[in-house]
């Protein structure tokens, strides 16, 4: 039996461990996009619409009852409901397409 340099055993250990660990975890596999975060996004852009028809539906159904104007508030209250969920879906899918920290494109005037 001989005296090896304390050194290399540590060594020796050092790349037995490695070995160990390299057998024993698997390569990742690559990411792909979509999965649960295109349906988390898919649902809130899909609520960004329903929720400002909703809104809009009820504040027409209040008018009408307190104006006496049936259905004519109801339907503009709507149409509005439905512009403004649209103009927010489409606020939100920029913001997803363009990132977070993406500045607001700069609209020319004319």
């Amino acid at each position: 039996m001989s005296l090896k340099d304390p050194d290399s055993k540590f060594d020796d250990l050092q790349a037995r461990i490695d070995r160990a660990r390299g057998e024993s975890l698997p390569e990742p596999a690559p990411r792909t996009s979509g999965g649960a975060g295109g349906l988390a996004t898919a649902l809130r852009l899909s609520s960004e619409l329903f929720a400002g028809v909703i809104v809009g539906g009820g504040l027409g159904y209040f008018v009408d009852r307190f104006a006496g104007t049936s259905p004519f508030g109801l339907i503009v209250f709507i149409l509005i409901g439905f512009a403004a969920g649209t103009t927010n879906l489409v606020r939100a899918a920029s913001r997803r397409t363009n990132g977070p920290g993406t500045p607001p494109e700069t609209r020319s005037g004319g």
